[in-house]
């Protein structure tokens, strides 16, 4: 989320191409699919990784990662 907001921030592609680095494949591709993976797991790592791939498309539009 942090990356996100220091994109949006300063405009700098590299915070945007970071962000993908942190992207969780297990969790927010399950999420982007409608399946709830977060039953049983910690809200603190996992919620901030779900609003900042959020506020990302918000930025891009790019919904593919």
């Amino acid at each position: 989320m942090f990356l996100t907001h220091l994109y949006e921030i300063t405009g700098e592609k590299r915070y945007l191409e970071q962000s993908y680095k942190f992207h969780d494949h297990f969790v927010l591709d399950e999420l982007a699919n409608r399946n709830d993976v977060m039953p049983g797991k910690h809200s603190n790592t996992n919620v901030p990784k779900a609003i900042g791939c959020a506020r990302r498309f918000e930025l891009t539009g790019d919904g593919k990662r």
